[in-house]
């Protein structure tokens, strides 16, 4: 299923129009209010093929949020927003390509960038129905693979949306045991080191499960280099940590 979303999404694409550039998706997202307001507006732009897509159907739907910073005397369930819902292939992708790249928003090094007098510090993509959030029920009892490091932003960029796409596509959850996963800026404001945390939610404690699914997480991150011998690929280590009872 991975083949499958990579090779619809440069076929999709292509044939809906190049996705903007770096600068023009961060020039757009600052004139924007915000991720929703931003991928409804160039969705709603983008002209559509003559002839009707054939679409290819994802084992789940998904949904995409995006998390802002919050001060003590706000509510943290106020600091998530969805931003968009997505079922198929053709769908992620569409909105996948105008949605913008944790480097473009989270911190640089020099400063947390404001978007509509908001600073976004994560984004998550779970299964429609579970909230980025321990408290709900798919949530509590399970256990979370974390990657908590120092990484260059067009690194993290890779490793977010390779990701993503192990998720949706099915090679990273042999069962059905995974939840969603989440980009977090930890980085320390007043510092140029940038830290960020890679987030790995799902439903089981179980350890067996749990190793099965590292390889697979590492081989997806790293395009399958993971698991090749004498491979020269920068592995990310992942951290399990089961939830409290």
């Amino acid at each position: 299923m991975w083949d499958l979303v990579w090779a619809v999404g440069r076929w999709d694409t292509f044939t809906l129009g190049s996705p903007p550039g770096r600068v023009e998706r961060e020039n757009r997202f600052r004139q924007c209010e915000g991720v929703v307001t931003r991928v409804r507006t160039c969705i709603s732009q983008q002209q559509q093929p003559a002839t009707k897509m054939t679409t290819h159907q994802l084992q789940n739907t998904w949904v995409l949020w995006e998390h802002k910073q919050v001060t003590k005397q706000e509510d943290w369930k106020n600091s998530m927003r969805e931003v968009c819902e997505f079922s198929t292939v053709e769908e992620f992708w569409r909105y996948w390509s105008f949605i913008p790249r944790p480097s473009e928003v989270l911190y640089d090094g020099k400063q947390h960038k404001e978007v509509d007098g908001r600073t976004i510090d994560a984004f998550s993509v779970f299964k429609k129905g579970i909230r980025p959030e321990w408290e709900d029920p798919m949530n509590r009892t399970g256990a979370e693979f974390t990657c908590r490091k120092t990484m260059q932003p067009e690194i993290l960029d890779v490793y977010w949306e390779n990701l993503v796409l192990g998720l949706i596509g099915e090679t990273i959850d042999a069962d059905d045991d995974v939840c969603g996963c989440r980009v977090v800026d930890k980085s320390k404001k007043g510092t140029h080191r940038l830290m960020f945390r890679l987030e790995l939610w799902v439903k089981t404690g179980n350890q067996e499960i749990a190793d099965k699914m590292r390889v697979r997480l590492s081989n997806a991150l790293t395009d399958g280099e993971a698991s090749k011998p004498n491979n020269k690929a920068r592995v990310p280590e992942f951290e399990f940590k089961r939830r409290a009872p």
